[in-house]
């Protein structure tokens, strides 16, 4: 607390005080201030250290800077292992960046140089990847499964209503201009719950 107070410090043994010339750079994932009101930092600390704070927010939350970690890490390990990887397929990336990343840089860091010990290629593929990175990817693809068919079916639902009043409810003309049987139509009509007017 001295060094930091009065920048100069006692050696053991030694009466005469030495100055410091320092920059104290600190760095935490948690919420230091919430802890020196539950008591469990020190408050006398906490406003030493706390003279200029930055907050990097976690990977997840800079989803944009993927591309340029990926990047970055691609020619790191192109360097220290002597390899001639040139990056990532499109596929890869939209995994990267749909990943929630709990290890932030360091888990990142950690998969590309896991995808490279397994590429082949010139270019890092899904299957490089780490499995636990592939099986979350996965799991959201089903989860999102479901909304997105929602979605179609509705887009669906309106065009056909849309194609049947401007037709005047006559169902082989809207069929035609739709591009499908009159069958297909009446099926697609009873999914949607559509009825004439």
């Amino acid at each position: 607390m001295r060094v930091l107070e009065e920048r100069e410090l006692n050696r053991v043994g030694d009466n005469k005080p030495v100055r410091v010339d320092i920059r104290l750079i600190t760095a935490t994932n948690r919420d230091l201030y919430k802890k020196v009101l539950d008591g469990s930092f020190r408050d006398d600390l906490y406003y030493r250290l706390n003279v200029f704070p930055v907050n990097l927010p976690p990977l997840r939350e800079r989803i944009e800077d993927i591309h340029l970690l990926a990047g970055h890490f691609i020619a790191k390990f192109n360097n220290q292992m002597g390899r001639k990887i040139q990056g990532i397929a499109d596929q890869v990336l939209d995994i990267l960046e749909s990943y929630r990343w709990p290890g932030n840089v360091r888990e990142f860091s950690n998969a590309i140089e896991h995808a490279f010990v397994h590429c082949k290629g010139a270019l890092i593929r899904p299957s490089d990847l780490p499995e636990n990175i592939l099986r979350e990817s996965q799991a959201q693809k089903t989860l999102q499964a479901p909304v997105v068919q929602e979605a179609l079916d509705d887009v669906e639902r309106d065009l056909i209503l849309k194609e049947l009043q401007a037709a005047g409810w006559k169902k082989s003309l809207a069929a035609k201009r739709l591009g499908m049987s009159r069958a297909t139509l009446w099926r697609k009509m009873e999914k949607h719950g559509i009825i004439q007017p």
